[in-house]
């Protein structure tokens, strides 16, 4: 088990789901940038590897192992406008804060070094007391907050035009004086009913 290395600043669990807010760090001055690259740098492996390469590293094949990791992930002329490194960001900040198992590589199914693959940016397996829960990620990478937004609602419309039911909670919406960009507003008796009615519910 790894030491914890981010800063939890924000924690709420009377929210649902409940809320966390991490931070590298600051010391000396300095955010420790540096060290999060070393700390990230330990989970390119089984970030990028199937699990059974991942099982399968030995202190033989670790050096070409890796080469093969950081060629699928930066090989590529539009390496800095690419999304590898904050789904490994995702990847880090969920395995240490929620205990999570990695379920599938994506970075396993790039087809080569510029072909971003679709879907879901992280697969996670979280074990309770009595059930498996499957966590679905996505997370977006940006300097530029407005942009970051843009992109997310291009998605959640994606998702809408191939049949997908987006609803959103029409008080929130009031509260917040939200100008509804994708799905429609509801409230939360018919959200409740529809979750309460389907065989899975998945928690983002």
């Amino acid at each position: 088990m790894r030491p914890s290395f981010f800063n939890i600043i924000i924690h709420k669990d009377d929210t649902f789901p409940d809320l966390h807010g991490v931070c590298a760090g600051f010391e000396s001055r300095q955010w420790r940038k540096d060290q999060l690259v070393d700390y990230l740098f330990e989970y390119l492996p089984e970030f990028a590897l199937t699990y059974s390469e991942f099982e399968n590293l030995t202190g033989e094949n670790v050096v070409a192992k890796m080469r093969q990791v950081v060629m699928s992930i930066y090989q590529s002329e539009k390496f800095k406008n690419r999304g590898e490194f904050g789904e490994l960001l995702l990847h880090a900040i969920i395995r240490e804060t929620y205990k999570t198992i990695p379920a599938i590589s994506k970075i396993y199914y790039k087809d080569g070094p510029n072909e971003p693959v679709k879907g879901f940016d992280a697969v996670h397996v979280v074990v309770t007391d009595d059930t498996l829960e499957l966590w679905l990620g996505e997370v977006k990478f940006y300097n530029n907050i407005s942009q970051a937004i843009s992109h997310v609602i291009e998605e959640l419309k994606i998702l809408e035009d191939a049949g997908v039911e987006i609803v959103c909670c029409g008080a929130c919406i009031d509260y917040h004086k939200i100008d509804l960009a994708v799905g429609n507003p509801t409230n939360m008796y018919f959200i409740v009913e529809d979750m309460r009615k389907a065989n899975k519910v998945i928690q983002p």
